[in-house]
């Protein structure tokens, strides 16, 4: 949920910030559509990229504590695994949230009105 509203914020702010950019794409003849994917495919890239290092500094905590520390401080050596199982279902609901944040914000971007638009900003 802290996931959606956040992606949400801040995809609406930048639709906020690119209005005058979208009426161009729709003044040169990009659909409605395509602009509202196009946020859609921002937000994805983003939580992709999200997921990616998490996974990537994820591992790579988890072996230093489980390797290197763990056992300095305790003096046991525990095995070091990995959660694939709860890492894909995390992973796939944090892209799905970051569609489902993007949603309004295309919307709304796909509606910008090209004249009024262009003249206000």
């Amino acid at each position: 949920l802290l996931l959606a509203i956040g992606g949400g914020d801040a995809l609406a702010t930048s639709l906020v910030e690119r209005t005058r950019e979208f009426a161009t794409m729709r003044a040169i003849g990009l659909r409605r559509l395509q602009i509202s994917l196009q946020i859609v495919v921002e937000a994805l890239g983003f939580g992709a990229l999200g997921v990616a290092l998490a996974w990537i500094f994820g591992i790579a905590v988890g072996a230093l504590w489980v390797n290197i520390i763990f056992p300095a401080m305790t003096g046991w050596c525990p095995d070091f695994h990995i959660p694939f199982k709860f890492a894909l279902v995390s992973s796939s609901g944090t892209l799905i949230l970051c569609v489902l944040a993007s949603a309004f914000p295309a919307i709304r971007a796909g509606r910008i009105q090209v004249a009024k638009a262009i003249r206000n900003e």
